[in-house]
């Protein structure tokens, strides 16, 4: 198991003094790191192998999301983490492909004994108001 540490900071928080006034939220998304031993701050956990001093690649997105009233930019939500690149890269497709059109997203998933398996998440994005900004492969060796 790993597990990656990110960072969500909101930079901007401004917000009407009406009732259902408008609003508007900006965020600063990133990861920090991957580590073996749970690190303090805000961290997921994935259940993959890793040895301590391997490469691996983080897949993550950020998104818009709001309602009638306001948006908030740069929410963040890391995918998986990958010892292969080509996996990330395939994995990074699929986010973008499928990211309004449904319920779920279908990933690949590395599994203990090198297999792959497709693995389903949540998709945040399945959403009148809501809308994928970006989606990053980052490089880190595990701690």
């Amino acid at each position: 198991m790993v597990y990656v540490k990110y960072n969500n900071v909101c930079v901007c928080d401004e917000r009407s003094d009406e009732d259902y006034g408008d609003w508007h939220q900006e965020f600063e998304f990133s990861v920090q790191g991957v580590y073996l031993v749970q690190p303090n701050g805000s961290v997921d956990s994935f259940n993959v192998p890793f040895e301590r001093g391997e490469t691996c690649y983080v897949v993550h997105y950020t998104y818009s999301d709001g309602d009638s009233f306001g948006y908030s930019d740069g929410n963040g939500e890391i995918a998986m983490v990958y010892r292969h690149y080509e996996n990330a890269q395939f994995a990074k497709g699929v986010i973008k492909k499928t990211s309004g059109d449904s319920l779920k997203m279908h990933i690949p998933f590395e599994k203990t004994d090198g297999s792959i398996e497709i693995a389903q998440l949540g998709n945040p994005m399945f959403d009148y108001f809501t809308n994928l900004q970006d989606v990053y492969i980052d490089t880190f060796i595990v701690q």
